[in-house]
């Protein structure tokens, strides 16, 4: 998971404004990466990009998991890892989502949210 993330931000880390959404059942099992690394690039993403970073996983504390990483608590999430909690947590996404692009509009417009 975080050799992914380092990949994102190789190839996107120049973009501005970018929602990042992180979905996983389990913790990282073998990256070369570590959460400490990573927490570093998306700490500075965060700052100077504008970028949003989201948090959701199934079968482990997210908030920590997410914390770890330099992820706002309010935008990390447990999901129940069987249909039902799947099913849930996409229908939550939708609206999440869509709030936070508006809110990085509305940031980016009029200087607030």
């Amino acid at each position: 998971m975080f050799d992914s993330l380092e990949c994102i931000y190789r190839q996107f880390g120049h973009e501005e404004n970018n929602i990042l959404l992180v979905i996983t059942d389990g913790a990282d099992n073998g990256s070369s990466m570590n959460s400490f690394a990573v927490s570093q690039t998306l700490a500075k993403l965060i700052k100077e990009k504008k970028w949003v970073a989201n948090f959701i996983g199934a079968n482990q504390d997210a908030e920590k998991v997410g914390a770890d990483l330099g992820i706002s608590k309010e935008n990390c999430f447990d999901f129940d890892f069987n249909g039902d909690g799947v099913d849930g947590m996409f229908q939550d996404l939708n609206g999440r989502l869509s709030q936070q692009r508006v809110d990085q509009f509305m940031q980016s417009v009029a200087g607030k949210v």
